[in-house]
């Protein structure tokens, strides 16, 4: 009778723990799922930085070589005349 009960009293206390891992499982897959959604979040921000600061890069380049033919075209007016 006694091993009757350790053994229900066993299993009980296993289907118990083994019921609370699985409540702690699915927790942390929750929250590895909205740490990874925020990854995702933040890549794509840094995407978008990062392409608008490379748009922003070529239009000053593109400035710059503009401004640079512009002022040797000056200097050539001036020392021909």
């Amino acid at each position: 009778m006694k091993q009757k009960l350790w053994i229900t009293l066993a299993t009980c206390l296993a289907y118990c723990i083994d019921k609370e891992l699985y409540k702690a499982i699915d927790y942390l897959r929750e929250q590895v799922r909205v740490l990874v959604e925020h990854q995702e979040k933040q890549s794509r921000k840094l995407s978008e930085i990062l392409a608008s600061l490379f748009d922003c890069h070529q239009e000053l380049l593109l400035d710059t070589l503009r401004r640079g033919r512009a002022r040797k075209k000056e200097r050539a007016r001036h020392v021909s005349i």
